[in-house]
Parts: structure tokens; C-alpha cells; sequence
């Protein structure tokens, strides 16, 4: 039995990705499972999605699982959740990042030894849609490394799911990211997209960023009437937004935003 384990957020599109490839894999005649587990019903909230695939039918169905596969389409659930949770000795995570494997095990080095593969998936989706769902280069990311399926019988089997629900437009833009995260020679095990690229994307975005940063201000910040120095202490769920776009260590702490 293979089984996958999604880390995500809610709104992220894993509950979409984990039905998806249930719906292809099924299409070949194994048995399958999809469903997820929220930890909250709100938007942003952190939450996992599971897949299972057998050739003889799925007795189990509990959320608990060995993971064959961790796919992490949040990043900064690699620094809060522990995305190792119940793995095997052989467990292989495809996780979400700008950084290239060798700058992102220096920010995590507990997953040193373990059998990792990273890819930009955000920044792929944002060339792609021009939001962040990063859930279609996932599978793409994850059909490379898993050798699962082939390419074009998945992308023929998911143009046809997809097709029940979203305008061709969607549909095609859906079918080139999921090529370009699986045949891009650069893209797993190092950064997808280069530095130059990355900051004009989040250029594009300054007016997001300006309306998270209002946000944090105007609900979270503490500020001394002593000192020019101001300190922002916020939630992951506000916070998230401002530490995708720049290059913040951490997701929790802004220090010296007036």
C-alpha cells in the first residue's frame, strides 16, 4: 500500500490535489482513498490531507498512516507541525520552498539524512494563476519523484476531473504547471525560481502585503511610548502572508516596523 500525507493550509488546494490523484489513480483500476483532517473550519488554518493506493481493497480508514510520501505545500509548517511525524525508515518529502535543499536544511537541520526533495511551489503558482495554490506543481513534483504514473496519462486523466468544475483557462494553466514542476531539471532539490525573478513577483504583490501589514497593525502591534522601536507579536495566520513574500527567519516575530 502507498501512502501520502498532505501539510497544508486550508484554502491551499491539498484537499483538491488529494482528491485529484485519487480520481487518476483510480482511473487505472487500484483502490484509493482520499479525505482530510481540519483543525479549524477557518481559512488559513493549518490542516492535512491523506492519500491511499492499493491493489486490493483499503479496510483502513483512519487518519493515522506511515507515510510513503510527505508533500508540504505550506512552508512554514515545516517550523511548526511536525511534518515527521510516524515516518518510515524510506519516507520521502517533497516540500514547498524558495530556498534551494541546501539552504532550507540549514534553516531545519533535523531533517538532515532524511530523503528530501524541494521545489518552489508557490512561486510556480503565482506565475501560473497569479495567487498562491500551490497544489497542482506539487503533484507534478510528486508524480517525478514517485514514478507513480506517467506524466501525459495523468495530465489526459486530470484535464478530465478538472474539466467538471473549472473554465478551460484554468484547466490549461493547471496542465503547464504541472509539466514545468515535473520536467524542470532544476526545479527538485534546488530553488525553481532565481532570486532576480523572485523578488519582481513580490514586487507584483506590495499592495497584499500592504493590506497584511495594516492588518497586523492595526490588531496586534505593541508598541512603547519610550522607544521608536515598535515590536509586532502575531498569529501565524496574519503573519504567514507578510513571511512568504520576504525573507524572514522566522514567522512569528517583525522588529523595527514604524
Amino acid at each position: 500500500m502507498l501512502e501520502i500525507r498532505w501539510h497544508s493550509r486550508a484554502g491551499q488546494g491539498a484537499v483538491t490535489g488529494a482528491k485529484g490523484l485519487a480520481d487518476v489513480v483510480a482511473g487505472t483500476g487500484k483502490e484509493v482513498q482520499a479525505f482530510a483532517f481540519y483543525g479549524s473550519a477557518k481559512r488559513g488554518a493549518a490542516m492535512t490531507a491523506y492519500n491511499r493506493i492499493d491493489d486490493q481493497p483499503i479496510l483502513n480508514h483512519e487518519k493515522f498512516m506511515n507515510p510513503d510520501y510527505v508533500l508540504v505545500i505550506d512552508p512554514g509548517l515545516v517550523y511548526i507541525t511536525d511534518i515527521c511525524a510516524n515516518e518510515k525508515a524510506n519516507t520521502k518529502y517533497i516540500i514547498t520552498t524558495h530556498l534551494s535543499k541546501e539552504e532550507f536544511l540549514k534553516t531545519k537541520p533535523e531533517l538532515n539524512g532524511k530523503e528530501i526533495y524541494t521545489l518552489d511551489c508557490i512561486g510556480l503558482s503565482l506565475e501560473a494563476f497569479g495567487k498562491s495554490i500551490p497544489n497542482a506543481p506539487m503533484l507534478g513534483a510528486f508524480l517525478k519523484v514517485s514514478k507513480t504514473l506517467e506524466l501525459e496519462f495523468f495530465l489526459e486523466s486530470f484535464k478530465k476531473v478538472l474539466g467538471k468544475k473549472l473554465p478551460q483557462k484554468i484547466i490549461d494553466a493547471n496542465m503547464e504547471v504541472i509539466k514545468k514542476a515535473y520536467n524542470n531539471s532544476n526545479g527538485l532539490n534546488s530553488n525553481y525560481i532565481n532570486r532576480r525573478k523572485l523578488w519582481n513577483i513580490k514586487a507584483g504583490m506590495n499592495l497584499k502585503l500592504a493590506l497584511c501589514y495594516s492588518l497586523l497593525k492595526q490588531k496586534v502591534m505593541k508598541s512603547s511610548k519610550n522607544t521608536q522601536t515598535k515590536e509586532i507579536i502575531a498569529p501565524i495566520a496574519l503573519i504567514r502572508q507578510v513571511w512568504l513574500i520576504g525573507e524572514l527567519k522566522s514567522p512569528f516575530i517583525i522588529t523595527n516596523i514604524v
